[in-house]
């Protein structure tokens, strides 16, 4: 649900985008959502979808909110500053939405997720990009596309090294 959410949204901003108007998240979000529940009903019971949608719904009504407040109480200048307030503020943000859904589903509240995401988050993005060139590079040289893949693979190990790390706090 929240790949299928993702790419109805990403195709109803270039659509906007195409028509000369400006998007609006809460809108593109409320029509991904009306688009999937009226393509299957039953979807609303899935948790994957709800907390696709809440932690979207929170990102967009919460980050601003929660990195105004923390640039103010912090009042960071860095570049690395305002990247971990970033981050602290969209973790935050869709932690707040999602954390009753998971609590509810599956009977944990857990308070050391939003700190291992802090780093999880920007490592799986480094990833994600490697894996990106990895692919791009393969084309052209194979052994530079496995470096990168491998690269990739060390940091997702890394990830999972943390994940088991913040498990293992009581």
């Amino acid at each position: 649900p929240s790949v299928v959410r993702a790419g109805i949204m990403a195709i109803t901003v270039y659509f906007v985008y195409a028509i000369e108007r400006h998007p609006k998240s809460l809108n593109l979000l409320s029509f991904a959502v009306l688009a999937m529940i009226l393509y299957d009903p039953t979807i609303i019971y899935a948790p994957a979808f709800q907390m696709s949608a809440a932690s979207v719904f929170g990102i967009i009504l919460l980050y601003p909110i929660i990195k105004r407040s923390l640039t103010t109480l912090l009042n960071v200048k860095s570049i690395v500053g305002e990247y971990i307030i970033n981050s602290l503020a969209v973790t935050f943000a869709a932690s707040a939405m999602v954390s009753p859904i998971v609590a509810y589903y599956f009977e944990v509240f857990s308070i050391v997720s939003p700190l291992a995401n802090l780093f999880v988050i920007p490592l799986m993005s480094l990833a994600m990009l490697f894996a990106i060139v990895a692919l791009a590079l393969s084309f052209v040289s194979m052994p530079l596309g496995v470096a990168y893949a491998g690269s990739a693979n060390l940091i997702i190990d890394v990830v999972l090294y943390i994940n088991k790390m913040a498990v293992a706090i009581p």
